[in-house]
């Protein structure tokens, strides 16, 4: 099996095993459950230029560990206070050192939306989602069928959640209903390969409706990548391996917002 396969072997397992050790009821029953979300999709459409969404990920498959130490409070706090449209949490655990724990923390000292990013196969992680203080969660197309990418788009939908529905591949462009999926994310990332290539964004793009919301995922290294991106119609960039390796996440953030 690659990267990929054991990642979603390993999904399955883990949502199997929190079935039996925490039922939805708990969830329910947690404090930001019923907290009123906050919409991902106007916090980018309405900001000036292309809104930035900051990411916290300590790990990844293909750069390893992006920071020893990570005071989750203290990042999510300094993106805020830095210009950050919104706020990624990656929370998966096994590849990339997540935590929904992460998501709460960040949850407790921000006030702008918040994306769950994870490999979400089955509604109880959006039960999760919400429990923990998302505002919106990650639905990746390529890992799904058209029918299992629609049930959880009305999950999270009758949760208050918003959907990023993201593709790789011009193939995945069929899945996607366009009538209720308006803020979609493009991945200039090979999910095989893991390799990054921005064309990615700009090709996949111009299949699309003009109405939905596009944000570019993944090989942002610098201001001349965003502006490249928002020029092939870019209202958002999800940026996480740039910020985490540097000095000062929030400071490079700032001089990123400074700079479009």
């Amino acid at each position: 099996m690659n990267v990929l396969e054991n990642i979603i072997s390993a999904k399955i397992e883990e949502v199997k095993k929190k079935k039996k050790d925490i039922p939805i009821a708990s969830l329910e029953a947690m404090e930001y459950f019923k907290r009123n979300t906050v919409s991902l999709s106007a916090a980018l459409k309405y900001k000036n230029g292309i809104g930035i969404i900051a990411e916290i990920k300590r790990k990844s498959p293909s750069a390893g560990i992006l920071r020893k130490e990570v005071d989750i409070k203290n990042m999510a706090a300094s993106y805020q206070q830095n210009g950050a449209a919104a706020i990624s949490v990656l929370t998966e655990e096994n590849y990339f050192n997540g935590s929904l724990n992460d998501l709460k923390d960040a949850r407790s000292v921000v006030d702008i939306p918040i994306l769950r990013k994870d490999f979400i196969i089955d509604e109880y992680e959006i039960y999760e989602a919400k429990a923990f203080g998302a505002d919106a969660v990650l639905l990746i197309a390529d890992l799904l069928s058209k029918e299992q990418l629609r049930q959880l788009f009305y999950a999270a939908k009758s949760l208050g959640l918003e959907c990023l529905v993201e593709i790789h591949s011009t193939e995945s462009v069929d899945k996607l209903d366009f009538s209720l999926m308006k803020l979609i994310g493009i991945n200039n990332r090979d999910l095989n390969t893991f390799s990054c290539n921005l064309d990615t964004f700009g090709k996949i793009a111009k299949l699309l409706p003009e109405d939905v919301v596009l944000v570019s995922e993944s090989g942002i290294k610098n201001v001349d990548d965003l502006l490249r991106l928002q020029n092939d119609g870019a209202k958002g960039a999800l940026i996480g391996e740039y910020f985490m390796k540097s000095e000062n996440p929030g400071s490079a953030l700032s001089e990123f917002i400074s700079s479009i």
